[in-house]
């Protein structure tokens, strides 16, 4: 897409077709897009893998899956839930994780997140007193970014549950914001203290009791979620400070106050670099429009 007026014949110059490219990106609006970010440091394995065989009334191996609330005693005692893939036996139609990993969140359709592996993996760092009630994330690549989303949830929490998370840039730079981590059954939405947006991003997941395997939610006595939330971070006016040109390398997250278990399945970001910004824009297209102005005094 050109600029209008803006004509480009058949015998222009890269030049020229890059400076027009330039102008009619000038113009346009900035629309961020948000792709998951590779992170390790996940710490609990807490969904069931639909190539697992569930046997109703008995109880889920630990080596599958453990329970989201992770500050109870693991396999323990009766209402110890957690997550399951899509497609596992026995659940309700249209309930689970996605099988692809992969979903569009639902809070403002431009985020996608993507899950850890089900099989064999942690997928969650899970926050609690049992475990721990900090823990990072670290990216495999350090990169810049003008936005992130969180996927968080809590058990055992209230509506408006949020925690902390501490950015940690290259260079030994920090940013504490806070994330929003609401009752995994609240669905829920709202602004953190210091002003991220949260809501919900998938919902009516649905979940399975690791001591019977027993499911819960969806279409069952009436019941619904659980939910995931994301929080959407602006770092380039993050309380009051652009941290659009620092290098992330890690996030630490801190449980939210007054949960059970805070858990954190995935971030997403844009890349500050991934689009110029209309200054950068306009020096592009000053440059293309003066080399196709030089070819043309060359040719006279």
């Amino acid at each position: 897409m050109f600029s209008k007026g803006l004509t480009i014949s058949r015998g222009s110059s890269l030049a020229a077709l890059v400076a027009a490219t330039a102008l009619a990106g000038a113009g346009a609006v900035h629309a961020s897009v948000l792709t998951p970010i590779n992170l390790t440091g996940f710490n609990q394995d807490s969904v069931v893998e639909n190539g697992y065989t569930v046997t109703a009334g008995g109880a889920i191996p630990s080596n599958i899956a453990v329970p989201v609330r992770s500050a109870v005693n693991v396999n323990g005692s009766a209402g110890q839930n957690t997550l399951y893939e899509s497609g596992l036996n026995g659940s309700p139609a249209g309930t689970g994780l996605p099988a692809s990993h992969e979903f569009t969140s639902s809070f403002d359709s431009s985020t996608g997140f993507q899950f850890q592996k089900y099989t064999n993996t942690n997928n969650m760092l899970g926050l609690s007193t049992a475990i721990g009630t900090t823990g990072t994330l670290t990216l495999t690549t350090p990169t810049s970014f003008d936005s992130l989303a969180i996927l968080a949830l809590s058990t055992n929490a209230a509506s408006n549950s949020t925690g902390a998370v501490t950015l940690n840039f290259a260079g030994g730079i920090t940013a504490t914001t806070d994330y929003g981590a609401p009752d995994w059954f609240s669905y829920s939405s709202g602004t953190t203290t210091d002003g991220n947006s949260y809501g919900p991003a998938i919902n009516n997941l649905g979940r399975i009791d690791v001591v019977d395997s027993s499911f819960s939610g969806p279409g069952i006595n009436g019941g619904n979620g659980p939910d995931m939330y994301q929080t959407t971070l602006n770092l380039a006016s993050l309380n009051g400070q652009n941290y659009t040109g620092d290098v992330l390398d890690s996030l630490t997250f801190t449980q939210a106050p007054s949960t059970t278990t805070t858990g954190i399945f995935a971030v997403s970001g844009s890349s500050a670099a991934a689009v110029p910004d209309p200054a950068t824009l306009g020096l592009v297209a000053a440059g293309g429009l003066g080399l196709l102005l030089l070819k043309r005094r060359k040719t006279i």
